[in-house]
């Protein structure tokens, strides 16, 4: 939980108080292009486009691969 606050606190307060009130209340467990998914197994949509990466998904393998090959 102190990442989920951390995060919230330091870099977006507005991104994890989204997902709070969807019913995610801590870090997700995986996130997938346009889900994440958090420790009791329930999936979500993020329809949020707020960082400019976030609008290829989440663990794109395209961009996953360019930065690796960096």
């Amino acid at each position: 939980m102190k990442l989920f606050e951390s995060y919230g606190r330091l870099i977006s307060s507005s991104y994890p108080a989204f997902l709070n009130k969807l019913g995610l209340n801590g870090p997700a467990a995986r996130a997938e292009g346009a889900t994440i998914t958090d420790s009791d197994g329930k999936v979500f949509i993020d329809c949020i486009g707020g960082y400019g990466l976030f609008n290829v998904g989440h663990n794109n393998p395209a961009v996953i691969e360019a930065l690796t090959d960096q």
